[in-house]
């Protein structure tokens, strides 16, 4: 287990690397690319597209993600076999973070567990978005 400090600075971290231009311009690459998939653009139901979206965005996210973070979050003890576990484990955290930590902490979840890239949360919207 980490603590709250290892958690802050990974955060810190993550954010950087989400921020980066050249990351983000990568990981809308994929996010574009799902969204104009025919198996998902061509789906009529609307809860099954936003299920083919979501897969298909997590496969191209989740390992750049990993690839991401991982020199990075190394000095942690963090491997490529362990960013979804790490990423679970900062969720659990979540409540103990202070306000800072926890709006850079929404910002990896939005984009390891939602495929969301680069979308600021209010700290108002905080707990609304944990779900």
């Amino acid at each position: 287990m980490f603590t709250e400090n290892d958690v802050k600075e990974m955060l810190i971290l993550a954010e950087q690397a989400m921020d980066d231009e050249c990351n983000r311009k990568y990981m809308n690459d994929i996010c574009d690319a799902a969204k104009a998939d025919p198996e998902v653009a061509g789906e009529a139901d609307e809860s099954m597209r936003n299920t083919k979206l979501m897969a298909k965005v997590a496969a191209g996210i989740i390992p750049f993600a990993t690839q991401m973070l991982g020199d990075q979050w190394e000095k942690f003890g963090v491997n490529e076999t362990d960013l979804l576990t790490v990423v679970k484990q900062i969720e659990i955290m979540f409540p103990a973070l202070d306000p800072e930590s926890q709006d850079r902490s929404l910002k990896l979840l939005d984009l390891v567990m939602k495929g969301k890239v680069g979308e600021d949360v209010p700290a108002s919207g905080r707990e609304e978005n944990l779900d």
